[in-house]
């Protein structure tokens, strides 16, 4: 592979819901008359996620992902984007995806957390980041 094109985003939600009708396009630069993808791989973060218990139990439990990320995941999946790897540190969310013809190429994708409140043993501050390696080449994210 050349070259690889990737997009990474950080949005700061405030806590708030995804309104019903918001759409990424504009964000992700996804159009529907999309023949060839513009980019291989987004690295997308949220921060301020609702960390309510009921959300934050609801998302972790039942959907598996916040409504942010899901929103992000129905946007792309037409357009033959996966999720490769998805972490959750309270109100921190850092999900990566990529197009399906490069699945074969990514090894040794791994995610961490690092808290900072209270010594470590809380995490209402911290980060989260997700590393792969991707055609030889290494790459990492970090969502803080």
């Amino acid at each position: 592979m050349d070259h690889l094109n990737i997009r990474s985003v950080t949005w700061n939600v405030a806590a708030q819901d995804k309104p019903n009708n918001f759409s990424f396009n504009n964000l992700l630069e996804v159009t529907e008359s999309l023949v060839k993808p513009k980019y291989d791989i987004y690295a997308i973060g949220f921060q301020e996620v609702s960390a309510r218990a009921d959300k934050y139990l609801l998302d972790a439990f039942v959907s598996g992902n916040d409504p942010w990320t899901m929103a992000v995941m129905n946007e792309l999946k037409p357009h033959d984007y996966v999720k490769i790897k998805s972490i959750r540190l309270l109100g921190l969310v850092l999900s990566v995806f990529c197009l399906k013809k490069h699945i074969p190429y990514l090894r040794n994708i791994e995610t961490q957390y690092t808290r900072l409140s209270a010594g470590g043993y809380i995490g209402l501050k911290g980060a989260v980041s997700v590393r792969f390696e991707i055609y030889g080449t290494s790459h990492c994210f970090v969502c803080r």
